[in-house]
């Protein structure tokens, strides 16, 4: 039986753009948001899951980690997908969830050495760790011009 699993996660520029990226340029700024775009498969309706994202930098030194709730009432579920009340409740309904994550990462230095990164998730029900996955993605200066 499969349980709940992340799909895919890779960050982003903005919470409106879809594609990934894997090198951020910044300018003098020492605070850069950071967005994560992350897919869930086989979420059960009615159960309270929580995400919990953890940012490290290549020398495994964790940097920024968040928690938030991921919950889909059976309501939204019948609402977005147009189906009955018995459908959505039964044991073999699956549902996908898209989900954008939001980390405010926060640099201690100036920009002389590599910034390497590594963003952990969990997905996880009543504090146990249903699935992980992680990816990766750099910051470097903006070339040719300040922000």
């Amino acid at each position: 039986m499969i349980t709940e699993k992340i799909q895919y996660l890779f960050p982003k520029l903005s919470e409106d753009s879809y594609g990934p990226t894997s090198v951020f340029q910044i300018g003098k700024q020492m605070r850069i948001p950071i967005y994560f775009q992350a897919g869930f498969f086989n979420i059960k309706v009615d159960r309270n899951y929580t995400l919990e994202t953890q940012i490290f930098n290549e020398r495994n030194e964790p940097l920024v980690k968040t928690k938030r709730s991921l919950f889909i009432s059976t309501q939204t579920a019948v609402n977005e997908m147009k189906v009955s009340n018995e459908i959505v409740k039964s044991s073999k309904f699956v549902f996908s969830v898209n989900s954008i994550i939001e980390s405010t990462l926060i640099l201690k230095s100036n920009l002389n050495e590599a910034y390497n990164y590594c963003v952990i998730i969990n997905l996880s029900l009543n504090n146990q760790v249903l699935d992980t996955s992680k990816t990766y993605f750099s910051i470097s200066p903006k070339i040719g011009g300040q922000q």
